[in-house]
């Protein structure tokens, strides 16, 4: 049952592993090689015994010495070459895994974001890519070269000679001085991946947070070009720790064979000089082997195995289609009217019905102030408007159709929502500009910023002018700048339809009054939807619509 269950798992996962098969089969190739120069060692030592020192044939010690020396480096040449390959393997799947993972989660629809616990999401993307590769490569490895090897050898007689044991320790000192110079290397490579994997675990979280952001902003794509970029680096530093331990770890492996090979030497010595017979020489050389080391490392990989099919499943869970939003389907967004309609629309949250039966419209270019109190429903219309939910009833029209008509991508971006969290990209404030409108000039950038009040802040000793880079949430700004911030990237936005949820929270009157005079110009030709229970303009709109506690909406005109 289990064997067939991760064949399944193998095959749900091989659009992973296909890319880079060929590096996986080098790897068990290799390490089948490693197990057949290892297990030529008694035939070698066989010809030790019988052709020398039974013969005393001396004249080919020589000989012996070098196929000897030839099989343990050549083991160790091969061994280090599986660990670059199979490491090189693993990094490859984990970053493919990774960035796939992402863009499937971005796909997924706001119900989703709204079932799942957003730490459960990380480990995910973090956690489970790294069992992948286990199953079909190491643990694959680990199985063939175990059998093999207990298949062949079957009996180890130890046998422990003092002087020889206090010779086989004499290489201890190496292993502490290589151990010395290599801890602050390897302590601070890993370190350092393990910071940048930190980052890219926070990035996600940020992601995950500010999903609704990311789909208002259409960002999809550039939050995966984020990930992509920065799972480079993580592979990089990969690849670079996994490297020196693989060198220090195959260091200690040929210390401890050529070791071996300085013990087999002495103990020949000893044979030649009646010290030591035959048989406790090749009794010791075996006990050296550690016979039981396959039979520990299949236990172990039987073990792990549970674990890799745990990462797997948790991979495999969120990695489908179900819940995905579909962005290639729709007509283009390009209707003549702007009006909006919502006619009888319900919508719950759960079991919690926030809307029943709602009806109103919005006219082309028609200014319009929706007003309530907290938690009644305001932001669910806005959210509704630009699907980031379904509503179970009714119709949503812009112009003629149905939003569902429209392509979704397009119908957000051309729905520029200021939200009541500051969000922006981790770039340049240029690039965060060129992302709401990207065919806008320098000059109209900075006109923008002019307008929201905010070019003083941007260009003074503390910043850099448009090359200022503003962090995910904007927290080398203060609350009231990056709302102005946020009102600029309304000038600079080309979109029709333009909602403002509580647009100058946090700014003074002063400062209110000159950016809701420059906006009121800039809006003139497009419909405007502003959320704000005491806003303070009323006469300026077309009409106010107005929650009760009934959630009935009241519409003056």
């Amino acid at each position: 049952m289990k064997f067939k269950r991760i064949l399944n798992l193998i095959f749900q996962c091989s659009h992973l592993i296909k890319p880079f098969i060929y590096q996986n089969i080098l790897f068990i190739f290799l390490t089948q090689l490693i197990v057949g120069l290892t297990l030529i060692t008694p035939l070698i030592l066989r010809y030790l015994i019988d052709n020398i020192l039974t013969m005393k044939n001396w004249d080919l010690f020589p000989k012996f010495i070098l196929m000897m020396s030839l099989a343990l480096v050549i083991s160790r040449v091969l061994s280090l070459a599986t660990n670059i390959i199979y490491n090189r393997f693993a990094v490859n799947i984990e970053e493919k895994a990774r960035n796939d993972l992402l863009s499937s989660i971005l796909k997924k629809n706001m119900q989703f974001f709204n079932e799942v616990d957003e730490g459960d999401l990380v480990d995910r993307l973090m956690r489970s890519p790294e069992q992948l590769h286990t199953i079909p490569s190491l643990y694959a490895e680990r199985l063939l070269s175990s059998i093999a090897t207990i298949i062949v050898v079957f009996i180890i007689i130890i046998k422990i000679h003092s002087k020889m044991a206090l010779f086989s320790i004499i290489v201890t000192p190496l292993f502490l001085v290589l151990y010395i110079r290599s801890r602050k290397l390897f302590y601070e490579q890993v370190r350092e991946a393990r910071q940048e994997s930190a980052s890219l675990t926070n990035f996600y979280l940020s992601t995950i947070r500010n999903i609704k952001h990311v789909k208002n902003m259409v960002y999809e794509e550039y939050e995966k070009e984020i990930s992509d970029k920065s799972n480079r680096v993580l592979k990089k530093l990969g690849i670079k720790y996994s490297l020196t331990g693989a060198i220090v770890n195959n260091s200690v492996q040929i210390l401890t064979k050529l070791n071996q090979l300085g013990v087999l030497i002495y103990g020949s010595i000893l044979v030649n000089n009646e010290k030591m017979s035959i048989g406790t020489l090749v009794a010791f050389y075996s006990y050296l082997e550690l016979l039981y080391t396959p039979v520990v490392s299949i236990i172990q990989t039987l073990t792990e195995l549970n674990s890799s099919i745990v990462g797997m499943e948790r991979y495999l869970e969120y990695y489908n289609e179900n819940q995905e939003e579909n962005f290639l389907d729709g007509l283009s967004f390009e209707p003549q009217d702007m009006s909006i309609e919502f006619k009888e629309v319900s919508f719950s949250y759960g079991k919690k019905e926030i809307l029943r039966n709602l009806s109103f419209s919005i006219d082309h270019a028609e200014k319009v102030l929706l007003v309530g109190k907290s938690g009644i429903g305001k932001t669910t219309i806005i959210s509704l408007l630009k699907r980031f939910y379904q509503y179970e009833s009714g119709s949503i029209k812009i112009g003629d159709l149905n939003i569902e008509s429209y392509n979704l991508r397009e119908l957000r971006k051309n729905i520029m929502y200021v939200t009541q969290d500051s969000f922006f990209s981790p770039v340049s404030l240029r690039d965060n500009f060129k992302k709401v409108n990207p065919n806008i000039t320098e000059s109209e950038i900075i006109d923008a910023l002019n307008k929201a009040h905010i070019y003083d802040d941007i260009f003074n000793s503390d910043k850099e002018g448009l090359e200022t880079i503003l962090t995910r949430n904007g927290d080398n700004f203060s609350g009231g700048q990056k709302r102005r911030i946020s009102m600029a990237m309304v000038f600079a936005s080309n979109a029709p339809i333009i909602i403002l949820d509580e647009p100058f929270v946090g700014l003074d009157r002063s400062t209110t009054d000159k950016i809701w005079d420059n906006l009121k110009k800039e809006v003139r030709n497009k419909t405007v939807l502003v959320i704000d229970h005491n806003f303070r303009d009323t006469d300026y709109f077309n009409k106010v619509l107005e929650f009760d506690k009934d959630k009935i909406l009241r519409i003056k005109v």
